[in-house]
């Protein structure tokens, strides 16, 4: 379309020109015959002889109007008409030869095409020939590399991969080569490498690889596929390590399961890997994969065959040791008949049961189970379960258990000790011990001791009990050296400072502040005397040198007058509760007075000033029960099992003064006069002790 138009706009455009110059002549009266011999060759010269000769014709009659027409010129003048015919025969002339140029052009053109196509045809020609020959030379290298590794020893495996490396490497124009492969589930290990002359082993930088760091790659080449990496984009924290701009990494496989990695890399970073060299470097990786595993296998066999070899040579000296056996015991059997017949009268006259068993049938059991268990030996053998009869009770179940269903395999020599019954109704302890000396038909043959350990029992018990005992009195040693050290150096502290006071200042105190010096003096003598008090008595009921001296005491006039006292003394709300009236029980004054007091004043002391102390007293038919409960502090659930012992204190009572005492002379003289004693607590909570007594005297 663009072609035509172009055309159109010459053709208008000498037109236009013609009938310029057609005015022009008219204008100066003269033909305009030469100059419209210009369009007339340009159109002859471009478009060919017809357009030619119509437009000489179509000019030749603008002249004509112009020149006979316009100008009034009577006739033709024969110039004229030449000129005309001379037009028109040029314009043939050069549109034949402007014809034959467009011709020859084509024809040059088309020429100049097939020769652009055969030299295309003949580059491709040239290009696949030197693929082919690449793949040949790929061919020849893979049949190389893969016969090598075939004919090689196990032994020169690791230096053909290492010059396998080096020859691709060369080859495909990579600076580095090196394989990793699987050491455990968790990591890569490089086993072989190869680096150019001035390049750095890719060892000096890292040799272990843990797969975490590693499983962006790993993904990739679990499928079978390779990964081209460049490290300027490289967010693994082994960048810095593998030091390189441009990686490929191909995977090695066996059965379909990556066991590691083979890889190339280069600083240059315009290097590309050719899609021609990827086939290569799949086949030679597949190779090298091939030979890794034909050297685990040859490692394998090789030790296989070191351990069959050794398993050969104890073989034969088992064989010879085997003939040495047969002869002793050739020997041996001469003597075993002996032998039975000593272990026999041995056996028949030893105090422990001894017995041989087969699955559960008892093949001999000797005469001391007659003595030890009291039952016959012939029940034993018709009966195999008649022993377990005398079993205690109580282990029974355990036992039968234990003695049927032991593994021997598993669990090794049978050992327990346990308890029996006798026909006399005694109790009696039992330590048995059996062991496997062979297996029949699936069934062991047991051996079996039987000692009654009765008399170590006891003693053992005793010898607990004593161990028990000093272990007691050792704590008691060093809490009474504790509380001692303590409840003394306080108030002889006080005693000592406010002496030393009245010593150096008597002259300047005031009688008041005397006064207080000459308190603090008797209130640390009044603890020290009560401490003395609490220890003396502790000591006389562990000696039992208590002599009770019963009366019949109004028991709320004793509580109440204890309540009254630490009322005044300690400015605390201590409330009294009679329920059912007042009453009278025989007690010893003195000690009931004692628990009273040490209850109430543990209630004071571990309870905050504003808290109030509630005492109940509840008298029932042959009984009564005082009952103190505060709000203090309580005690901690793990100390309560041992808030009774002497000098104990719990844990969250040091910072109160105190012996350690007071809850423990609260048992002992409660259980001395027939009573019993019950403290519960919470933490932070309070404390309610009860202790209740008889009414009347016992005796």
């Amino acid at each position: 379309m663009l072609e035509k138009n172009k055309n159109r706009l010459i053709i208008l455009s000498l037109l236009l020109y013609e009938l310029l110059v057609v005015l022009f002549a008219y204008k100066i009266k003269t033909s305009a015959g030469l100059f419209s011999l210009l369009p007339i060759l340009t159109i002859s010269w471009y478009y060919g002889v017809l357009p030619s000769v119509i437009v000489s014709v179509f000019f030749f009659l603008l002249n004509y109007i112009n020149f006979f027409v316009l100008i009034n010129v009577s006739q033709v003048q024969t110039p004229d008409v030449f000129a005309g015919f001379l037009q028109l025969v040029i314009a043939v002339v050069v549109g034949l030869a402007g014809t034959f140029q467009r011709k020859f052009l084509k024809v040059n053109r088309e020429l100049q095409e097939k020769n652009e196509y055969l030299s295309s045809a003949i580059n491709i020609k040239n290009q696949a020939e030197n693929r082919l020959v690449e793949k040949l030379e790929h061919i020849r290298i893979i049949t190389k590399i893969s016969s090598d590794f075939i004919n090689i020893h196990p032994l020169q495996i690791e230096l053909r991969i290492k010059s396998t490396l080096e020859m691709i490497a060369t080859l495909i124009g990579a600076e580095r080569g090196y394989i990793f492969t699987e050491s455990d589930n968790k990591s890569l290990e490089l086993i072989n490498e190869y680096a150019c002359p001035n390049c750095v082993p890719l060892s000096k930088k890292i040799s272990r690889i843990e797969t975490g760091q590693f499983e962006d790659i790993l993904v990739t080449l679990r499928n079978g596929a390779y990964i081209e990496v460049n490290t300027a984009f490289w967010k693994s924290p082994l960048k810095n390590a593998f030091d390189t701009v441009k990686v490929i990494f191909l995977p090695l496989l066996s059965n379909e399961k990556l066991i590691g990695f083979a890889a190339y890399d280069s600083k240059n970073e315009n290097k590309n890997w050719d899609k021609e060299y990827i086939e290569l470097l799949m086949l030679s990786t597949h190779a090298i994969s091939n030979a890794i595993q034909r050297k685990k296998s040859d490692d394998k066999i090789t030790a296989q065959y070191n351990e069959l070899s050794l398993k050969s040579i104890e073989l034969v000296q088992s064989n010879r040791e085997m003939k040495k056996l047969n002869q002793k015991l050739t020997d041996i059997s001469k003597e075993l008949y002996e032998s039975e017949k000593k272990f026999r009268e041995l056996a028949e006259n030893l105090e422990d049961v001894i017995w041989l068993q087969e699955g559960r049938k008892f093949l001999y059991i000797n005469p001391a189970y007659e003595r030890i268990w009291g039952s016959k030996r012939e029940l034993l053998y018709e009966r195999a379960n008649d022993f377990i009869d005398k079993i205690h009770p109580d282990e029974k179940r355990v036992m039968v258990k234990e003695f049927v269903y032991h593994d021997y395999d598993r669990e090794g020599i049978f050992q327990k000790e346990f308890r029996l019954v006798d026909a006399k109704g005694d109790i009696k302890w039992i330590y048995a011990k059996a062991f496997p000396i062979a297996k029949i038909n699936g069934s062991y043959r047991v051996a079996g001791i039987a000692q009654d350990i009765t008399l170590r029992k006891k003693v053992e018990e005793e010898i607990k009990k004593a161990l028990d005992k000093a272990i007691e009195l050792n704590q008691l040693k060093s809490r009474f050296i504790s509380m001692v050290s303590h409840e003394i150096r306080t108030p002889l502290t006080t005693i000592q400072t406010s002496a030393e006071i009245l010593q150096l200042y008597r002259n300047k105190l005031t009688k008041s502040e005397t006064e207080t010096h000459f308190n603090n003096i008797f209130k640390s003598i009044d603890s020290m005397i009560s401490m003395l008090n609490d220890i003396t008595s502790l000591s006389k009921s562990d000696m039992q040198e208590v002599q009770l001296k019963y009366e019949s005491i109004d028991v709320y006039e004793k509580v109440y007058e204890l309540a009254e006292n630490f009322k005044l003394l300690k400015n605390k709300d201590v409330i009294v509760d009679l329920k059912g009236g007042r009453f009278t029980a025989e007690l010893d004054p003195k000690l009931f007075s004692q628990v009273a007091y040490n209850i109430i004043s543990n209630a004071v002391k571990f309870s905050p000033a504003v808290n109030k102390v509630w005492i109940t007293l509840v008298a029932r038919e042959n009984e009564f029960s005082l009952t103190v409960k505060d709000e203090g502090i309580g005690i901690p659930e793990y100390d309560l099992k041992d808030i009774f012992n002497p000098f104990f204190r719990a844990s969250n009572a040091v910072n109160y003064n105190g012996t350690g005492l007071g809850l423990a002379i609260v048992k002992r003289w409660t259980e001395a006069l027939k009573g019993k004693v019950e403290i519960k607590s919470k933490l932070n909570k309070g404390t309610t002790v009860t202790v209740t007594f008889p009414i009347r005297r016992r005796d």
